[in-house]
């Protein structure tokens, strides 16, 4: 292939770059994880969900808050439900009704943050804000091979739905809407109930590490006779 080529971490975003016609060659490279994949489950005596990372901008875990408190109050949720924030900078606007539920653990090394979502966390939550098309974010990639169920609250209809559903790693609830979120969390909390694990595509799931991101790189430098 002549000419000049374009490489990003999302087809939607390479389709963008393709609009303007400035390029021959479009590849798509994603950031991928590091770490071995973890096929062993534990599972928490309290429903553990956790985040890790800080809110910040349009991020926010409001809806979240919202459909988690109203389930405890609603009684579809245990009142020892755990939500676990690990590493947030910023104040969070904790319901009055779920101050009790909701830890906020200091910010750790990323080691430790895995650690943390592996052996501490029954669910893991990603919160990406509707209007963001075409990204992952590094969290769902740091999320994707733990073996515990991934609850992301996004656009249900982007790059980050598609990756679960591929894989089958977890839930998808548009991020905007409390009965959407207050349904995937119920899910999640009778995979923990009935001590249930997902059935993970892991052959589909190992294709997002980032060896085998970085492979699709080589080759194809390699094909245009980049690489000596």
């Amino acid at each position: 292939m002549s000419g000049r080529s374009c490489t990003s971490v999302s087809k939607p975003i390479l389709d963008d770059f393709s609009s303007l016609g400035c390029h021959d060659g479009f590849l798509e490279v994603r950031n991928g994880y590091d770490y071995e994949e973890v096929h062993d489950v534990n599972f928490q005596t309290c429903f553990t969900k956790a985040y890790t990372g800080s809110f910040y901008g349009s991020i926010k875990p409001d809806n979240w808050f919202k459909a988690f408190s109203e389930l405890i109050s609603e009684g579809m949720l245990p009142l020892y439900s755990v939500v676990r924030i690990v590493g947030n900078y910023y104040n969070l606007n904790v319901p009055q009704s779920i101050l009790a539920n909701v830890v906020l653990l200091k910010p750790v090394p990323h080691e430790e943050a895995l650690r943390i979502s592996i052996m501490e966390t029954d669910v893991l939550v990603m919160v990406h804000p509707l209007g963001r098309k075409g990204v992952y974010s590094g969290k769902l990639f740091d999320y994707l091979a733990t073996n515990k169920p991934i609850l992301a609250l996004c656009d249900t209809d982007d790059v980050i739905a598609e990756l679960l559903k591929y894989t089958g790693a977890g839930f998808v609830a548009c991020e905007s809407d409390i009965g959407d979120i207050k349904r995937a969390i119920i899910k999640c909390y009778l995979l923990w109930k009935n001590k249930e694990v997902l059935p993970r595509d892991w052959d589909r799931i190992s294709k997002n590490s980032r060896r085998s991101q970085t492979q699709i790189l080589i080759d194809y430098l390699s094909a245009q006779n980049i690489l000596m």
